[in-house]
């Protein structure tokens, strides 16, 4: 729990972080969702990063075939 500061005044807030990305969604089966997670864990990413990792290889990967 916070405590006030000495005389009762407020805290200062600090600024929001402005994101440099946009959020994509991903709806994975339970069965992708359980292989998602362990090899995530096999490589100590969580699942997101281990997602974006595979994403942005694939994403290289196609652009190259494409040109």
């Amino acid at each position: 729990m916070a405590k006030k500061t000495a005389g009762g005044k407020n805290m200062q807030a600090t600024a929001p972080k402005r994101r440099l990305g946009k959020a994509v969604r991903l709806d994975l089966s339970e069965r992708d969702h359980e292989r998602l997670d362990r090899v995530a864990k096999a490589k100590g990413l969580n699942m997101a990063s281990y997602s974006r990792m595979a994403i942005l290889e694939r994403l290289r990967k196609d652009e190259e075939e494409m040109n």
